[in-house]
């Protein structure tokens, strides 16, 4: 019988709820208890979850196998590197790390410690993505669209941190080759920070991608669309769906939609997290991966702070 690995929480605000509501779902897992900066806010999840709620980060740490960082961005890598000296295996919800010097130190001390560290990009275990890359063959152009309205929540970095990333990290997944140029716009609408962005990625084998972020939108839209030689493929991300069009040899068009279960992307990833664990495998988003998309993130960011400084 397997040991149940014993998990903390740490960052109970509106998305740690959610991490704790699942990890209870998973049977190889026993929530050991939270912990969160506010106290009622601890002690509020803790009576709701029937965990317990911990005063101090060492205690929590202490008692854990393994944690989910559910805090602020700017915290991520004081939190992270506490766990990790501490030898637990770490989940860090997206954006890795405020800094790309934080993130590399991360990295290295998990690779140090030997313990299991996942980035929280969820759309990979988007039950259309994963559906999709069955049947990927070579993306020759990629468009992304990721609108969503204002929410203070997620606004203490710009609009490339919060969500355009997730579609950064799916592009690097697809192409699985290095970006060698890169051109970007955006602006500050409702906040200090870039709140609507558009980036274009080339690779060195070709592949461009287009990706469009904002969160200055009346509605919701997570669209990526992927064309292929004779095909094109339309994943909602959203819904989720799959619709593809594709050409024969005759020239003749064919549409069809690829029939997608609904499952929830969250407690997906945290099983895979704690399945890696378990068996001691790589973690499907590893510390290196969401290295890679943070920095073409940030060079996005940099851009676009410098054009707007002209």
């Amino acid at each position: 019988m397997i040991k149940p690995i014993k998990f903390g929480v740490i960052g109970v605000g509106h998305l740690g709820n959610f991490h704790a509501q699942q990890l209870k779902k998973i049977h190889t897992v026993r929530l050991v208890g939270v912990f969160d900066l506010n106290s009622s806010l601890c002690k509020k999840a803790a009576k709701k979850y029937d965990v317990f709620a911990f005063n101090n980060i060492n205690d929590i740490l202490n008692n854990c196998d393994a944690v989910s960082v559910v805090t602020p961005t700017p915290s991520h890598y004081k939190v992270a590197k506490a766990a990790l000296q501490s030898r637990c295996h770490v989940f860090i919800e997206k954006p890795f790390a405020h800094k790309i010097i934080e993130a590399e130190e991360i990295v290295s001390l998990a690779n140090k410690y030997n313990v299991k560290l996942q980035i929280g990009h969820i759309e990979r275990f988007n039950p259309a993505y994963r559906a999709f890359c069955k049947t990927l063959r070579k993306p020759l152009f990629i468009e992304s669209h990721r609108l969503s309205p204002f929410n203070i929540r997620g606004s203490d970095v710009a609009v490339i941190l919060d969500l355009m990333i997730h579609d950064i990290d799916l592009v690097l997944d697809l192409v699985q080759d290095e970006v060698i140029n890169i051109n970007a716009s955006g602006a500050s609408v409702v906040s200090s920070f870039v709140d609507l962005a558009n980036a274009r990625l080339t690779f060195n084998n070709g592949v461009v991608a287009n990706l469009t972020a904002s969160r200055v939108s009346d509605k919701q839209m997570r669209q990526l669309r992927i064309f292929e030689k004779n095909c094109y493929s339309a994943l909602d991300l959203h819904v989720p769906a799959i619709k593809c069009l594709t050409v024969n040899d005759k020239k003749e068009i064919k549409n069809s939609l690829i029939k997608v279960k609904k499952e929830n992307a969250l407690f997906l990833e945290l099983q895979s997290f704690v399945q890696s664990i378990i068996t001691d495998t790589k973690t499907l988003v590893s510390g290196e991966e969401g290295l890679n998309a943070l920095k073409i993130a940030i060079k996005i960011q940099k851009i676009i702070e410098k054009q707007k400084n002209n």
